[in-house]
């Protein structure tokens, strides 16, 4: 079964201010590869960031493509994962919507089967 589109991903499994898992299932379905992703925008951001079909604000969509670029120094899935989620606990902590810690996580780990399934073919191209 295939990742759910992104505009599913950002109607179900989004929690705001955006879980960078939920940012990387859509970008492996809207770039061809990390560093597409990471292009410059005209506004000097990555262009993933500026993509309204990518859920996240604040940076969100940025720390996702750091974490998928990533993979090309340490070459582990698992690492990737780990970083990901690194970054939404990194975003909502106490003082900053530590209260959507949790159902960001639960939301993320939905779909993180998938993602890794995805990422084993789309990393390695």
């Amino acid at each position: 079964m295939p990742l759910p589109s992104p505009m599913q991903l950002n109607i179900y499994h989004h929690e705001y201010p955006g879980q960078p898992l939920v940012s990387a299932a859509c970008i492996v379905q809207l770039y061809e590869s990390p560093e597409a992703a990471a292009e410059s925008s005209p506004h000097g951001w990555c262009v993933a960031e500026g993509n309204a079909d990518i859920p996240g604000a604040g940076g969100q969509a940025t720390k996702a493509v750091r974490a998928l670029l990533a993979y090309r120094e340490h070459g582990s899935i698992d690492q990737v994962i780990d970083d990901l989620h690194e970054g939404w606990r990194r975003t909502v902590h106490p003082g900053n919507f530590h209260d959507r810690l949790e159902p960001g996580m639960e939301k993320a780990r939905a779909i993180e089967p998938k993602l890794r399934k995805v990422l084993e073919v789309w990393l390695n191209k």
